[in-house]
């Protein structure tokens, strides 16, 4: 592909095997960009080379774009994590942050321009491509004109259907140039930008899964290489001990008080299981129920009841403690604490001995502050230290090791240790692991480890889900055999949405002046595409569950010949 302008010339080339190269020049700068990945072993074998020449002066940007943001802003702004205590610690490399800007920076100069039969070009594209929608109705809003695409379809899922249908209103001519280079992040830049409007953003995720392979076509001839780069850069974090810490960083150490105003009263944050009480994964589509308010600090007396994600929350708990085989006078090793739900359901309710790691450090001093509150000081302990540096004393000590939502964050090439470690830990006879893990089908996963998403790029930095069978490969490895597998993903969609009824709700009074608080320098353009990403993120991965195109497994795994099965 190629094309050419006074401003622009862009061309691009897949080579033999999987060899991409892009020679761009936007108004005097030059950018070649060559990479060759191959997978092997399940690791990714790259080669890149890549050259920045700067032939003209900057003030040659003046005009090139029009709306509220200038061209160092849009998906830079995006892709930059607000900076907590530990983001910056581990070593990115120069190249791969450099790699990661100038992504951000040619996608923004290319939407920016406004060559009129480049953007109806783009514009084309989409249209063209939206009219292989089969399932569900889509209807394009930009200006004075409306498309409208696909059919009726009513969407089921267990025993409640809905019309599938959604309107995006397009804010800014740029969205069709943003969309051509990446459908994926064009996409969710423009929403987090405000540059698109959306009346059912989950209906939207929910018509792209349905129509997925129909939709493929609109990855371009360039789209590949800036997808490449994407997966290239998110791993300038990789897991290894201290890009772990930064990792989680990134997400967990945002502020307490802003996981308070989405999570329920306990501060579970993973998936619940719901009761025919609360109508099950859908019995908030079906009626308005309860939602308690938020907690306003750690030691906040009760003074309403548990609302259908709290009483959720609690059911998920008393099910892994169960597959687990807590017991009264168990020793008990928590990989990811959390706000330390679990460890303080166990020590109270099945009297068990708990110890507890973290490698967040705001997260440590909440969860001292709740087991100090309930009194359980002597049954937990809590340690700020990484899964692979555990000490000696830890050496199969634990009659049952318990992980929840934690292992999304190990990194698929550091899988085979994270089970090592387990069983290390582990008593050599009669003990129990037992995890949750989010996954993605067996037959789509070889396409999902070579990409990056939305939640890998923007949410979880580092984070990769896995698949049942390569979960399954990995603890056998470490001499552990699986027990009981079962699929809970339904659920998410469900905790998802509760999730987001809460952020929403309370944003403006809680979880927006938390984040301010603690970082002042934050702009109001910079909290609302902050409150922008995480309506995305809860969106997204609710169609992703709703749908089964991502599931959540409970696993219990043993030794052979436990005889307290």
């Amino acid at each position: 592909m190629a094309f050419r302008t006074a401003h622009v010339a862009l061309a691009t080339q897949k080579s033999a095997g999987n060899e991409y190269w892009m020679h761009l020049t936007i108004l005097g700068i030059s950018v070649t960009l060559c990479c060759n990945y191959n997978i092997y072993n399940g690791r990714p074998i790259v080669t890149l080379s890549f050259s920045i020449i700067i032939s003209k002066a900057p003030g040659i940007y003046k005009g090139l774009l029009r709306g509220r943001k200038t061209l160092a802003t849009m998906s830079f702004w995006t892709t930059t994590y607000i900076k907590t205590a530990n983001i910056d610690k581990a070593n990115r490399g120069v190249f791969l942050t450099a790699l990661e800007k100038t992504l951000a920076f040619t996608q923004d100069a290319m939407a920016g321009i406004r060559w009129e039969r480049l953007r109806s070009l783009a514009r084309a594209t989409v249209l063209k491509t939206l009219t292989n929608i089969e399932r569900g109705e889509l209807q394009i809003v930009c200006g004075q004109e409306t498309w409208s695409f696909g059919r009726p379809y009513l969407l089921t899922l267990d025993g409640f259907s809905k019309p599938l249908e959604a309107t995006v209103s397009i804010m800014d001519e740029s969205v069709w140039t943003r969309l051509c280079l990446d459908a994926d992040f064009g996409f969710a830049d423009s929403f987090m930008l405000g540059l698109v409007e959306v009346s059912a953003l989950t209906d939207v995720f929910q018509i792209f899964v349905l129509n997925r392979k129909k939709l493929a076509e609109l990855n371009t001839a360039i789209s590949p290489i800036f997808k490449f780069i994407s997966y290239i850069s998110n791993f300038r974090l990789a897991n290894k001990v201290l890009g772990s810490k930064s990792n989680i960083s990134a997400h967990y150490d945002l502020s307490n008080d802003l996981f308070a105003g989405f999570l329920s009263w306990d501060m579970t944050y993973s998936c619940a299981i719901f009761d025919d009480e609360a109508g099950g994964y859908n019995g908030d589509l079906r009626e308005e129920r309860f939602i308690a308010p938020p907690r306003k600090h750690q030691k906040e007396k009760r003074s309403y009841p548990p609302d259908d994600l709290e009483r959720g929350q609690l059911a998920k708990l008393h099910l892994i403690a169960k597959r687990a085989r807590i017991t009264k006078g168990s020793r008990v090793l928590e990989i990811g604490c959390g706000w330390g739900s679990f460890a303080i359901l166990v020590a109270r309710e099945y009297g068990a001995q708990v110890d507890t790691i973290t490698i967040s450090e705001v997260q440590k001093v909440a969860v001292e502050e709740n087991i100090e509150a309930e009194g359980l000081s002597h049954a937990i302990t809590v340690h700020l230290v990484d899964y692979r540096d555990m000490p000696e004393a830890f050496h199969h000590a634990f009659d049952a090791v318990v992980s929840i939502g934690v292992m999304e964050h190990v990194g698929i090439e550091y899988m085979d240790q994270w089970f090592r470690q387990m069983s290390w830990a582990m008593k050599e006879e009669n003990s129990v692991k037992a995890f949750t893990m989010s996954t993605v089908p067996d037959t789509r996963w070889a396409m999902y480890s070579t990409e990056v998403d939305f939640v890998r790029k923007y949410i979880y930095p580092g984070g990769q889900l896995s698949s049942v069978a390569t979960l399954v490969q990995s603890c056998c490895k470490a001499g552990l055999n699986v027990d009981t597998i079962e699929n809970i993903g339904p659920h998410y969609a469900r905790t998802l949405r509760e999730w987001r009824y809460r952020f929403e709700r309370n944003f403006n009074t809680h979880i927006a002046p938390s984040l301010q608080a603690q970082y002042p320098s934050l702009t109001q353009e910079d909290v609302e595409i902050f409150r922008r990403k995480w309506i995305y993120y809860f969106a997204y991965s609710e169609a992703g569950f709703g749908l089964n195109s991502i599931s959540d497994h409970v696993f219990t795994l043993t030794r052979e010949a436990n005889l307290r099965l």
